[in-house]
């Protein structure tokens, strides 16, 4: 009997792009050369690429940016606070989440393929049964867990969408309403940032309620090996996240639309395939 198993994984990790140092100008002498090289390393200290270190994009320019004021620095820091909670999200949904999806469906399949050698009118000792079942249970109450922790993850989302319209009100208190209309570091408004932030809360609200959905259907031990299977595939898609979640569309606007944005590793669910 060919034993199926649930377990399916195929990480892929993006590849590097390494900076290529530009050339020095062709020397006319020796030592004109080496003093050149030596006073161009010592105004021109070598830096090597971090990942998280903010680069500021080629079509950004300093010359067109107003100084930030209070209202940009916390605009920012907000905006990375939501980016670093859906990284989190991302994190809890395939690492924790899947893991145990997947060693529920193990556990269930192991158990019906040790039962099948038993005749039909046999009754199976109690030892083989008893540590699977004990296994069952213990990956549904992780399942059970991981959705606690969205359900967290979600309301730290909310808060921080609601903190950016705090200070959108508290910039037109202070400096008028004018002042939240205008542009902030290039095109977007304070305004615009208030009202559009709290878009992201669709798709993830969404997405945890598939999540609790797909759990009741694996909760029965009588589900199928078929459909239990099928719900790994939904649990790790996150298909709910596809329009209108943080890479799909807040990443962009970020890196256009915020001054120094910082090109960070992306979140897990854009470098991992189930």
């Amino acid at each position: 009997m060919c034993k199926r198993l649930a377990s399916f994984s195929g990480p892929s990790s993006p590849s590097p792009n390494p900076v290529r140092p530009q050339p020095n100008a062709t020397p006319t002498s020796p030592s004109s050369s080496s003093r050149g090289n030596r006073q161009q390393s010592s105004s021109n200290p070598p830096q090597s690429p971090r990942h998280g270190t903010p680069q500021k994009p080629q079509n950004q320019s300093d010359n067109n940016v107003p100084n930030e004021t209070t209202y940009h620095r916390k605009l920012r820091s907000i905006l990375l606070e939501i980016k670093a909670t859906t990284i989190t999200w991302d994190e809890i949904v395939l690492y924790d989440g899947l893991n145990a999806a997947k060693g529920l469906v193990d556990a269930r399949t192991e158990l019906s393929n040790a039962l099948a050698v038993y005749p039909p009118e046999t009754s199976p000792k109690v030892a083989i049964a008893t540590p699977r079942l004990l296994i069952m249970e213990e990956k549904l109450r992780e399942l059970g867990e991981v959705i606690l922790k969205l359900e967290k993850c979600f309301t730290k989302l909310s808060n921080l969408c609601e903190n950016v319209e705090e200070l959108a009100v508290e910039a037109s208190r202070l400096k008028g309403m004018n002042s939240i209309h205008e542009p902030l570091w290039f095109t977007w408004s304070l305004n615009k940032f208030a009202v559009s932030i709290p878009l992201l809360l669709i798709p993830h609200h969404r997405s945890l309620h598939k999540h609790k959905e797909l759990l009741e259907t694996l909760r029965p031990h009588s589900t199928p090996f078929d459909k239990a299977r099928t719900c790994i595939h939904l649990w790790a898609a996150q298909e709910e996240l596809n329009d209108g979640g943080w890479m799909d569309e807040w990443e962009d606007i970020c890196r256009a639309e915020v001054r120094w944005w910082p090109d960070g590793m992306l979140p897990v669910r854009s470098r991992i395939e189930p």
